[in-house]
């Protein structure tokens, strides 16, 4: 399987623009830059969920996109559609395995992410049943759950000051100012400072504001398919290897531990290396989800680009290149978008400046690690 063309729509702070045109445009970006019409596509795969299920979210093809308006909408005569549970790499995985087992040949790939106008974060809650009942009454929530994670790193290892995630975020910024369909990109931004970082708004100790990626409202949409087709006008993509997040038991403490996550973050590597028959040395980028800083850290670590408490170090070396298109926090919460868009265009040599000489093999985690999983994409097939 291969992903044979991608597609982005405008990102917006606030949703001024209704989400399911936005999500139609990414689409057919994605259709003509695989060398495809409507009528070959014969799969959808969604994502509809959003990050604050409930708020705001009512609509189809206003504040979310299901698989059933993309087929509507577009004409497309499927044979197949799903809405799936979870974000990007849950569809990802089901479109793959629809292509793979023959049912599809070409699946669009959607994920839409809605900002809606209120404060992101907020526990309005009028009871706590069940295990909510230890975090609800406490505000304990997101960002707040990553700052818990980011000081018992701290603590267990005794590294990751703000200082040296300061080489993290700075950086990300900077990549994320090449990507093309960035927020801040669009916006003109000028790169951000250690020094700027550093005096930034507190959130949630460690975490200011510039640790925690920017909620923003666009959509984007990927095509994938089977290695036969040999029209495409650009070089696919290869999948090759894949592994999503798999909740083992005991997987859904609350609020997220460290070494769960950590855990959580080993066995996705275990699988992928294992099936692929790759390693971290084999990687000529790696994008690495990064909502908070601290989740690319764990991830870095759980590849084995280093040993744990050791990411710090790696990245004020010279570490493989990181997060391209500057990820969630250069870029804005598209939720792995960025993170797999440019991977893609990377492999396939089409990243423009932010192209990494000879890139033939790169690595996308998306999600935490409880919640997400990994893809590699190469340049060749095998």
């Amino acid at each position: 399987m291969a992903i044979t063309g991608v597609g982005h729509s405008p990102v917006y702070r606030r949703p001024e623009v209704p989400l399911g045109p936005l999500t139609l445009d990414a689409c057919r970006t994605a259709v003509a830059d695989a060398g495809l019409t409507a009528d070959r596509i014969d799969g959808v795969a969604c994502a509809p969920r959003q990050p604050v299920p409930g708020r705001d979210v009512t609509y189809d093809g206003v504040d979310h996109v299901t698989a059933d308006f993309v087929a509507g909408h577009l004409g497309l005569a499927t044979t197949w559609r799903e809405n799936v549970g979870g974000f990007l790499m849950n569809s990802l995985v089901a479109a793959v395995s629809a292509v793979g087992s023959g049912l599809c040949d070409h699946v669009l790939v959607c994920r839409s992410l809605h900002g809606p106008r209120a404060r992101y974060g907020v526990r309005a809650d009028a009871g706590a049943p069940g295990p909510a009942q230890f975090d609800a009454p406490y505000g304990i929530f997101v960002p707040g759950v990553w700052a818990q994670q980011w000081q018992r790193y701290q603590h267990l290892y005794g590294t990751g000051s703000r200082e040296e995630m300061a080489a993290l975020v700075v950086r990300a910024r900077a990549n994320g100012l090449l990507w093309e369909h960035g927020y801040w990109t669009a916006r003109g931004a000028a790169p951000l400072t250690v020094e700027e970082y550093l005096g930034a708004r507190m959130i949630s100790t460690p975490l200011c504001v510039h640790d925690c990626d920017i909620p923003v409202h666009g959509a984007a949409a990927f095509v994938v398919s089977g290695t036969g087709h040999h029209d495409l006008p650009h070089p696919p993509a290869y999948v090759r290897g894949l592994a999503p997040a798999v909740h083992a038991e005991g997987n859904t403490l609350r609020p997220w531990p460290l070494e769960q996550e950590q855990e959580a973050g080993r066995a996705v590597a275990r699988t992928l290396w294992r099936r692929s028959g790759f390693g971290p040395a084999d990687v000529d980028l790696a994008n690495l989800y990064d909502g908070f800083g601290i989740i690319a850290v764990v991830w870095l670590e759980a590849f084995g680009f280093c040993g744990p408490g050791e990411a710090f170090g790696y990245l004020a070396a010279d570490p493989v290149p990181l997060n391209t298109s500057g990820g969630n926090l250069g870029a804005g919460r598209m939720h792995g978008v960025p993170h797999l868009m440019d991977a893609v265009l990377q492999v396939t040599g089409r990243s423009g400046p932010r192209q990494v000489p000879g890139a033939e093999l790169a690595l996308v985690s998306i999600g935490q690690q409880s919640g997400g999983g990994a893809l590699l994409l190469g340049a060749t097939p095998d």
